[in-house]
């Protein structure tokens, strides 16, 4: 219940800080991370560095180790699924995503 209540009340905080600037690859279209992923690309393994790394930070600022027991071969599997449903999104979109996705597991 509390990681519930936790994601809940990040995801209004998330939502109500919409002028937030990210900077790099968190500007990276969702489209243009699937490209570069069939490619296989050095530079898919920077965009999947970078989710790691907002992420990373995203549990240090929050306290909640939801990165436990996890590794990075799932987070690239839910950013890429994301990034498939959601195309026009960006990087940063989808590193959300599955930051709240961890959180309610």
């Amino acid at each position: 219940m509390k990681k519930l209540l936790f994601a809940v009340i990040f995801g209004l905080c998330i939502s109500n800080v919409q002028a937030v600037t990210f900077m790099g690859l968190g500007t990276l279209s969702c489209g243009k991370y699937i490209k570069d992923k069939e490619s296989k690309e050095i530079v898919h393994a920077l965009n999947i560095s970078w989710v790691v790394g907002f992420l990373s930070g995203a549990v240090s600022t929050s306290g909640n180790d939801v990165l436990k027991g996890t590794d990075i071969y799932a987070i690239e599997g839910v950013v890429t699924k994301y990034c498939q449903e959601n195309p026009l999104k960006n990087l940063s979109d989808a590193s959300n995503n599955v930051f709240l996705r961890l959180l309610m597991k």
